[in-house]
């Protein structure tokens, strides 16, 4: 799994998911597949419901374990929306903001796994992105 983030404002929320530090957009663009796993290969649903919920309660290292377990989605979404290499930090970018949303929104006790959900809220985000760059919005 290795995709890109992208840029559009119309997915973020109020609170939490509002708000991506460019550490975080360096952090996930820094995160290469061939790097040495700095993570487990695979996260279980209850390791997940645990970081999330640590994430939820503003714990700083849940949300950074989080950006780097899923780097490699931000990244393929990207790639799969065919994001421009000169827009990939704003697909990034986008594609936090949609793994924060998915962090702030998705329900505790959820039986689908956390990953299945976050990459749907990447996707909308990334994809909504990729939709403004090929398509501008008109000013009157």
């Amino acid at each position: 799994m290795s995709p890109d983030r992208p840029q559009n404002r119309q997915a973020s929320c109020s609170g939490p998911a509002g708000k991506v530090s460019p550490e975080g957009v360096q952090l996930a663009l820094s995160q290469s597949p061939h790097d040495p796993p700095v993570k487990k290969t695979y996260l279980s649903l209850a390791e997940a419901h645990a970081l999330v919920q640590r994430a939820k309660a503003g714990e700083a290292k849940a949300r950074r374990q989080l950006w780097i377990y899923y780097a490699g989605m931000l990244r393929l979404t990207a790639a799969k929306m065919k994001v421009p290499d000169a827009d990939l930090d704003g697909a990034i970018e986008e594609g936090l903001l949609g793994l924060e949303i998915a962090i702030a929104k998705y329900p505790p006790g959820d039986p689908e796994h956390f990953t299945e959900y976050a990459r749907r809220w990447v996707e909308r985000s990334v994809r909504r992105y990729a939709q403004s760059l090929r398509h501008p919005p008109v000013d009157e």
